[in-house]
C-alpha cells in the first residue's frame, strides 16, 4: 500500500485559493462519510504551484488515510498499465475501509490516452475506474491542453493552480527561507521575487542547494537562476526593468483617434474589459502609449513578445498564450502582446494546423478576459479578420505631422522653431538621434536633420518612397 501521505504544507499556505480549498474538503469529507462511488478530484495547472500538496493536505485535514499510485514497478519506472493496475489494486483494498482515499499524482499519461484509439486500455475499464470508484481519487497533472474530454467530463470537481501573485510568491520565499534558517535579507528576498518568476518548489529546492555548500545568499541567486533557467527553457532568466515609463508625450504621438479623450474617457468610465489593437509604423509609439495608459490606470503591465510565447513544440504556444492570459488575470494587469502579428496570423493563409490552432486559443482568450488586453503591431493586414473584430478599440499610429516634428526638436533637444520638413519620423527615431548626438556631442542643427534623414531613408515604408526632404 506504501505510505500514509503527509502534507508539508499548512492550510493558510492555500488562502489565494480558499473557496476552491474548501469545496474539495467538504466533498472529501461528505464522500467518505457516505461512502460515495465516483469521486473524483482533478487539481491541474502550473509546476510546482503545490497541486500534491494540497491533496495531501485536505486528506490530512479530514483525517482521511492517502495512499499514492505508484511510479515504480520492481525498481523500474512503471509504465503506464503498471499504474493503472495499481489503481485498481488500491481500489480493491481501500473499499473494505470507511475512511481512506487515492492520490494519482503526475495522470498525464492516462489522461493523454486513456480513451483514445491508440490508448492501451479500454474505454469501458477507464470508464469503471473513475465512475465506479469506491474510494476518492485526487489526480493531479500541469497540462490538460491534451486531455481528452471523456476524462475532463468524469470529474467531480476541478481545481486550476494559477501563477501566483508578487505577494503570495513573496510570502513562499520568506517562508521556505526561514524554515531552512537561510540568511538571505528582506531587500534581497523582495528583489529575488521581483526578478525571478519562479514556483515554489523550485525556491525551495535553491534554499536546499544552497544550505548543502553553506552559501550566501549571492550563492541563492545563482541556484534561483539555475533552476529558472530549466523551467523556462530560455537563457535570459532575469527581469529587465522594462516596465519603467519613460518620458511620455502625447503631442508627439500622431494616431486617428484622439488619444487624450480616449484615456479620459477609459478613466473615467471604470471598467477594464477593454482591448486596443495597436497599429502602425515602428517607433510610434504603440507600446509607450499602452504602458501610459495603465499609469494611468494605476495597474501593472504585462508585457509578452513573440519570442516568449512561440515554441517549436506541438502546443506549447498555445499554452504560453494561456498561461499569459491567466498571469494578467491573477495580477489583474495589462497584458501587452508586442509583434502580435506572429501569432495572429490570418488563418487563410495556415498551412500547418498548429497556425490555426493558436490563433483559435487567443480568440478564445480575448472573448473572455477581464482585463486590458492590448496588441501591437507593425503589420495589420496580415492579422486574422475574426481578431480584429474582437478588439474593443483599432487606433492607427502614424508618423509625425511637421508641427510634431518641431515640437520634438524642441522637446528633446531644445531647439525651437526649427522649421524642419522631414516625412516619416516618429518620437523612435529623435530617441535614437538623442542618444546618438550625445555620444558624438553634436547640438547643431543641421546635422541633427541630416541623421534624422539617415533614419527615415532606411526605412521600407511606401508612404516615404522619393518623400525624404527638409
Amino acid at each position: 500500500m506504501g505510505k500514509n501521505q503527509k502534507s508539508e504544507l499548512c492550510w493558510k499556505d492555500f488562502e489565494h485559493i480558499e473557496k476552491e480549498r474548501d469545496i474539495a474538503f467538504n466533498i472529501l469529507t461528505l464522500a467518505v462519510q457516505t461512502q460515495a462511488k465516483g469521486i473524483n478530484i482533478l487539481l491541474y495547472g502550473s509546476v510546482g504551484t503545490g497541486k500534491t500538496q494540497l491533496a495531501k493536505l485536505l486528506a490530512n485535514k479530514a483525517k482521511v488515510d492517502m495512499y499514492s499510485v505508484s511510479a515504480e514497478f520492481m525498481d523500474k519506472e512503471a509504465s503506464r498499465k503498471d499504474r493503472l493496475s495499481d489503481l485498481a489494486s488500491k481500489q480493491t483494498i481501500l473499499a473494505k475501509t470507511n475512511n481512506s482515499c487515492i492520490l494519482f499524482d503526475e495522470a498525464e499519461d492516462v489522461m493523454n490516452r486513456g480513451f483514445t484509439e491508440f490508448g492501451s486500455a479500454s474505454k469501458a475499464y477507464l470508464n469503471t475506474l473513475l465512475e465506479e470508484t469506491p474510494v476518492p481519487i485526487f489526480w493531479t497533472t500541469n497540462n490538460i491542453y491534451t486531455v481528452d474530454p471523456a476524462f475532463l467530463r468524469r470529474m467531480t470537481y476541478t481545481i486550476e493552480f494559477e501563477k501566483l501573485t508578487d505577494d503570495i510568491r513573496l510570502n513562499i520565499w520568506k517562508k521556505v527561507v526561514r524554515k531552512n534558517k537561510l540568511k538571505v535579507n528582506k531587500e534581497k528576498l523582495v528583489e529575488l521575487n521581483k526578478n525571478y518568476d519562479i514556483p515554489p518548489s523550485l525556491i525551495s529546492n535553491a534554499v536546499k542547494t544552497t544550505k548543502l555548500i553553506n552559501g550566501s545568499q549571492d550563492d541563492f541567486e545563482i541556484f534561483v537562476e539555475n533552476v529558472a533557467k530549466v523551467v523556462t527553457k530560455k537563457k535570459n532568466v532575469k527581469k529587465k526593468k522594462e516596465f519603467e515609463m519613460k518620458e511620455y508625450s502625447e503631442k508627439l504621438i500622431n494616431t486617428d483617434l484622439d488619444i487624450s479623450d480616449l484615456t479620459s474617457k477609459i478613466k473615467s468610465c471604470g471598467k477594464l474589459n477593454f482591448s486596443l489593437c495597436l497599429y502602425g509604423e515602428p517607433g510610434t509609439g504603440k507600446s509607450l502609449y499602452a504602458r501610459y495608459l495603465a499609469k494611468e490606470l494605476g495597474i501593472d503591465v504585462i508585457l509578452k513578445r513573440a519570442s516568449d510565447l512561440m515554441s517549436k513544440y506541438v502546443g506549447e504556444t498555445e499554452q504560453n498564450i494561456a498561461e499569459a492570459f491567466e498571469e494578467a488575470k491573477s495580477k489583474k494587469a495589462m497584458l501587452i502582446f508586442d509583434e502580435a502579428d506572429s501569432f495572429l496570423q490570418n488563418r487563410n493563409n495556415a498551412v500547418r494546423n498548429w497556425e490555426v490552432s493558436q490563433v483559435n486559443e487567443m480568440l478564445t482568450w480575448m472573448e473572455s478576459h477581464e482585463y486590458p488586453f492590448v496588441c501591437t503591431t507593425n503589420l495589420l493586414d496580415t492579422l486574422d479578420e475574426a481578431s480584429l473584430r474582437r478588439f474593443t478599440f483599432k487606433i492607427k499610429f502614424d508618423f509625425m505631422t511637421s508641427e510634431q516634428t518641431n515640437l520634438a526638436m524642441g522637446h528633446f533637444f531644445g531647439i525651437k522653431n526649427a522649421n524642419l520638413n522631414i516625412k516619416g519620423l516618429t518620437a523612435g527615431d529623435f530617441a535614437t538621434v538623442k542618444k546618438k548626438a550625445d555620444f558624438l556631442c553634436i547640438t547643431d542643427l543641421y546635422e541633427l536633420s541630416k541623421m534624422l534623414e539617415d533614419e527615415v531613408k532606411i526605412k521600407k515604408s511606401k508612404e516615404l518612397q522619393n518623400c525624404v526632404g527638409f
